[in-house]
C-alpha cells in the first residue's frame, strides 16, 4: 500500500506490527521467522479484534484500533479512550483514531448518529411507539401502572414516566 508505514505494537517490539493504516502482521508467525499479515479473528462489540501472544505463550484478545492507537498517537491517557473521528469502527487507520473523554466519546456518537437516546433508536428500548400509545391509553382508561406495566414486561416507573413525559414524549 502506498504510504504505509509500520511500527512495533507496544509491548510486542519484534513480535508484532501494526501499519497507519490498521493492518497487522507477526514478524516470527508461528515460530517459523515468517512476517505474516493477521486478520482480525473476531470481533468485540463491533470492534476487529486479534489474539496477541505474550513471551510466556499466554495470549491475549487485543482491538486493531487499540494497538494503532497506541503506535501511531502513543500512550493512552488515564481515562480516555479511543474514538473512531468517522463512527466506522471498523476504521482503524491511524489518521481516523484519536483519544478523548468517555464523555467526549458518547457525545461524538450521538453528532455522528451513532446512537439515539429517542424511543426505538435508544439501544435499552423495550417499547415501540404503538406499546406508548397504548400505555397512554390504559392510563387514560384509569388502569393501575402496576398493571400496565406488568402487561409490558417493563418496570411500573417506566409507564410512570411516560405518563409524566419524561421519556417517550415524542410520541403524540
Amino acid at each position: 500500500m502506498l504510504n504505509e508505514e509500520w511500527r512495533s505494537v507496544v509491548g510486542h517490539e519484534g513480535r508484532y506490527e501494526v501499519s497507519n493504516t490498521g493492518r497487522l502482521r507477526s514478524l516470527n508467525y508461528n515460530k517459523t521467522g515468517h512476517v505474516r499479515e493477521l486478520r482480525a479473528g473476531s470481533i468485540r462489540r463491533g470492534y476487529p479484534s486479534a489474539e496477541i501472544f505474550n513471551d510466556d505463550g499466554t495470549s491475549r484478545m487485543r482491538t486493531i484500533h487499540s494497538l494503532v492507537a497506541e503506535a501511531f498517537i502513543g500512550q493512552r491517557p488515564g481515562g480516555y479512550t479511543v474514538n473512531h473521528i468517522d463512527g466506522n469502527k471498523r476504521n482503524a487507520a491511524a489518521d481516523n483514531l484519536e483519544y478523548c473523554t468517555l464523555s467526549d466519546n458518547r457525545k461524538h456518537a450521538f453528532r455522528v448518529g451513532l446512537q439515539s437516546s429517542k424511543g426505538e433508536n435508544h439501544s435499552g428500548h423495550k417499547l415501540t411507539e404503538s406499546d406508548v400509545r397504548a400505555v397512554r391509553k390504559m392510563l387514560s382508561d384509569g388502569l393501575r401502572q402496576n398493571l400496565i406495566a406488568s402487561k409490558f414486561g417493563v418496570n411500573p416507573s417506566v409507564v410512570s414516566y411516560i405518563k409524566s413525559g419524561r421519556n417517550w414524549s415524542h410520541v403524540i
